[in-house]
């Protein structure tokens, strides 16, 4: 099985009054294509934060949001809060929509990759499908920098058993 994307970051921390806020830069993840050009792209599909008050961890990721490249974490309670957690992951290679590839009630993403070849046919775009770049670039499986017809036959291919996880025949 395909490891995911996953890294840390590197962080500041401002205090004042009993609280801090902490920024924390969000990783990069570059990936080198056919053409040796290098397409980046911010490792943000999911942050879980979590802070641990003496007794527990608990969830503190709807005190933050994303500004400049950074996740912000306001309000952090400086007496109360001894440690805070951090973790950036991405979404399988090839899950387009982000629901998870393996969910069998879900649309399969080769089904995305056509929609967006007809937007593109049709002379819109893809954000006529709400795919982001990020959704774009786990969905170019063939690794040639498009979303396109081969990588819709691939995603296709694989949810038939017919590819690997690394999106090779098998």
């Amino acid at each position: 099985m395909q490891k995911l994307p996953h890294a840390l970051s590197n962080s500041s921390i401002s205090s004042s009054g009993g609280t801090a806020t902490i920024a924390v830069d969000v990783p990069v993840v570059n990936r080198s294509l056919e053409d040796n050009t290098v397409v980046s792209f911010p490792l943000n599909d999911t942050i879980t934060i979590a802070v641990h008050n003496g007794t527990g961890w608990f969830d503190y990721t709807n005190q933050s949001y994303i500004q400049g490249g950074q996740v912000i974490i306001q309000n952090i309670d400086t007496g109360s809060i001894k440690e805070t957690s951090i973790e950036f992951g991405g979404r399988k290679f090839g899950d387009i929509s982000g629901s998870g590839i393996e969910d069998p009630l879900k649309k399969p993403d080769f089904i995305d990759a056509i929609y967006a070849l007809r937007y593109d046919a049709g002379g819109q775009t893809r954000q006529a499908l709400n795919l982001s770049a990020n959704s774009v670039w786990y969905g170019d499986v063939n690794n040639d920098g498009e979303l396109d017809f081969i990588d819709a036959i691939t995603l296709l291919r694989y949810d038939a058993g017919k590819m690997t996880d690394n999106y090779q025949p098998k």
